[in-house]
């Protein structure tokens, strides 16, 4: 899977998430280990679809048990057993209430070995029943991890059947799917991370996803080195880590607002530090902010210009607002 994080679509596919959960797709989120997968799933369906019930389950740890319960009952004088759905798929709330269940299935490409399982999975992702049992699903996500050339999202071959079932395949790769609005917006330290992360190479990056560049500014904060944020055999550049923590200058939303001249510069003299900028751009919610920006706004790319654009009415309005300004100046031509 080629890296997907640039300043064009950043953040975008969170918006395809929601509209294939809001509207009952079977979705295949494919990425990296600890770029957040799950809380992005999580997130979407508390805050914008409390309709539905989530219900999450790592396949890598399940069995046929896990799904089919042999239950003894009698029907028409006969001793029998059936098989029923277990208590994951139930549909009842905490608050009373019935609502239908979006499951995600975590590690979904590393274990379907099983044939009872299989057809198992096989059955409530065509006709949403489980042994004949009529579930509740609204529709089901499920999270898978990469080959470790990227090239192929199956780690454990997945059959023709099970991949024509999804209608949506959304590969995500470390910022797709917020996780450095979410960093930016907790600690002050972010930006410094981010910043990092942002000058290395490709082949480095992997062993920095999200999650564990949170863990190194909590282990920062506590008095902690970096160096022991990382196995002691990582090739990372990590006294240049320190150096920037050390340093004390470090973006943040509240320096971006006060120094947007310097900021400007800074894309100018640093053009890989742009994703790190659109994310505090995106953090902004208050339309004089907005304004006070506009010296970094002019130094940005117009197709970045028109996804900040599409992002909010605010900003919509301010880059409206400047490409009125700069009619009949020499400057960058702003694409609405």
């Amino acid at each position: 899977m080629a890296a997907t994080n640039t300043a064009n679509d950043q953040h975008e596919k969170l918006f395809l998430i929601e509209k294939a959960l809001e509207t009952g797709r079977n979705i295949a989120i494919i990425g990296p280990h600890g770029i957040g997968k799950t809380q992005a799933v999580r997130a979407i369906i508390r805050e914008k679809l409390p309709q539905y019930k989530m219900v999450y389950v790592s396949l890598a740890q399940m069995s046929k048990d896990d799904l089919l319960v042999p239950m003894p009952v009698e029907k028409h004088g006969r001793k029998m057993v059936q098989y029923l759905p277990l208590e994951i798929f139930d549909d009842m709330c905490e608050d009373g209430i019935r609502r239908p269940i979006i499951l995600v299935m975590d590690e979904f490409n590393r274990n379907i070995s099983d044939p009872q399982l299989y057809n198992a999975l096989l059955e409530f992702m065509s006709v949403g029943t489980l042994a004949g049992v009529p579930l509740n699903i609204h529709c089901f996500v499920a999270l898978m991890n990469p080959n470790d050339d990227d090239t192929y999202f199956n780690t454990s071959e997945l059959e023709a059947p099970v991949i024509d079932r999804f209608d949506l395949f959304v590969p995500v790769d470390q910022y797709d799917l917020g996780a450095d609005m979410y960093l930016l917006n907790k600690y002050e330290e972010a930006g410094g991370v981010i910043e990092w992360y942002l000058s290395l190479p490709a082949d480095l990056k992997k062993e920095v996803p999200p999650r564990r560049q949170e863990k190194v500014i909590v282990n920062w904060r506590n008095g902690m080195g970096v160096y022991y944020s990382f196995p002691r055999t990582s090739s990372l550049p990590l006294t240049q880590l320190e150096q920037i923590l050390s340093g004390g200058n470090i973006w943040t939303l509240k320096r971006l607002i006060s120094q947007p001249q310097a900021a400007a510069e800074e894309i100018r003299q640093r053009p890989a530090m742009l994703p790190l900028f659109v994310a505090l751009l995106r953090l902004i919610s208050a339309t004089a902010d907005a304004r006070k920006v506009k010296p970094l706004l002019k130094e940005l790319p117009p197709y970045v210009l028109q996804g900040l654009g599409r992002y909010s009415y605010m900003w919509s309005k301010v880059i409206s607002e400047l490409a009125e300004e700069l009619k009949g100046h020499k400057a960058r031509p702003i694409e609405l």
